[in-house]
């Protein structure tokens, strides 16, 4: 995917967003699958918040996932930094 990043996004709005981050503050039993997170929200959707860097995409196929607890054995999304995490958590997405 290639652009001007600073424009809105074409698949997903702001309910999608805040959605999405809210499934990864309140992480209770491990990260997100891919699988998950696709059943729930459309393939385009999840495609563009990765390609914006909203999400990040980790393979299981690509590296061992030993800073993951419990280790996955699929696919998942993540926040892209902890940084961005903290943030999320910081911010109230609620209003």
């Amino acid at each position: 995917m290639r652009g001007n990043f600073n424009t809105e996004a074409k698949s997903y709005g702001r309910k999608e967003a805040v959605e999405i981050s809210n499934l990864l503050i309140n992480l209770s039993s491990g990260p997100l699958t891919h699988s998950s997170v696709s059943d729930k929200f459309r393939s385009k959707v999840m495609e563009e918040m990765i390609a914006r860097n909203f999400l990040h995409y980790r393979p299981l196929f690509i590296f061992p996932m030993r800073d993951l607890v419990p280790t996955p054995s699929k696919g998942v999304v993540t926040a892209p930094s902890v940084a961005a995490l903290r943030a999320l958590e910081g911010t109230d997405i609620n209003r």
